[in-house]
């Protein structure tokens, strides 16, 4: 179904020109999103996603020391994708979008395991807000 969209949106204008963002010219396009969303390879990044908002942020203002594991254990999945494909640009977004959030969310940690954990993930994996968190309380 999203294979059908990208490619009909491919072929449609609104104007004399032709949307190069639908037909996969280069690796920031419309086209490569869709390629991320359904790849195969790329699971471990969208249930990552899914526990990084459903079972972390969605919780963190009720029971705070249980979303930062749920978090934890979405940036290994979204790490563990972005090493499988180091290109994604999924990835690339998500840590360019996030890098602030995490960020805070770890820096009021009690747990410095698991802050250095955070750090550990983000090393190479995105922005350096990630050092941000600091070493103690």
């Amino acid at each position: 179904m999203a294979r059908n969209v990208v490619n009909y949106s491919a072929g449609q204008t609104t104007t004399n020109e032709q949307d190069e963002g639908w037909r996969g010219g280069g690796s920031r396009e419309r086209h490569f999103l869709l390629d991320n969303i359904t790849d195969p390879q790329l699971e471990a990044f969208r249930t990552g996603l899914y526990s990084y908002y459903r079972l972390g942020m969605d919780r963190f203002i009720e029971k705070p020391d249980e979303a930062r594991a749920a978090i934890m254990t979405a940036l290994t999945g979204i790490q563990k994708a972005a090493v499988t494909r180091p290109s994604t640009l999924f990835a690339r977004a998500f840590f360019d979008a996030k890098s602030d959030e995490i960020a805070n969310i770890f820096r009021t940690s009690q747990d410095q395991q698991m802050k250095q954990q955070a750090r550990d993930h983000a090393h190479g994996s995105g922005p350096d807000e990630f050092s941000q968190i600091p070493d103690s309380t």
